[in-house]
């Protein structure tokens, strides 16, 4: 958990242009899935199985305990008192579209360099039926485009690889 989480924050720290939205970024991605830890959820499966198939991870965690990890994860950085888009970018990492941003925010960042980390081949990743990439949000931030060139580099080894 600890390296997937590193990951996404460099990853996730590389992508706004905005310098704010590149630090927030980086520390929300250190802190993306602190609610997995609360919920008791594996690290790479959030309990999403075989019998679950092309559920999203997250609708089957609303089923499951009422709430997804990124809700619990939020809610406990809010009672920390951490910053608001902090809160934000950890709740809606897996859902950034919600926000309604019209620039990258940290939580598109997190989102996407989240995506990455876990579809990236050289990672041991593939095609995961439990996790989707909010097109519809990079379209809107108009970052569509950038996809290509975020994952030539960051599943190639450039960044974001120890």
């Amino acid at each position: 958990m600890q390296a997937h989480a590193l990951r996404v924050a460099v990853i996730a720290e590389t992508l706004p242009d905005d310098p704010d939205a590149r630090s927030m970024a980086m520390a929300a991605g250190m802190l993306h899935d602190i609610g997995k830890m609360i919920l008791g959820l594996p690290s790479r499966s959030g309990g999403a199985g075989p019998g679950d198939p092309g559920r999203l991870r997250t609708d089957i965690e609303r089923a499951r305990h009422g709430c997804t990890h990124a809700e619990v994860g939020g809610h406990l950085l809010g009672l920390w008192g951490l910053p608001q888009p902090l809160i934000e970018a950890v709740t809606f990492h897996h859902r950034p579209s919600l926000l309604g941003d019209v620039h990258l925010s940290a939580a598109g960042a997190v989102h996407v360099a989240d995506w990455l980390a876990t579809h990236c081949p050289c990672q041991g990743g593939g095609d995961d039926p439990h996790e989707r990439l909010d097109t519809d949000y990079l379209s809107r931030v108009d970052r569509l485009h950038c996809l290509p060139a975020w994952q030539q580099r960051h599943c190639t080894g450039e960044i974001g690889h120890e």
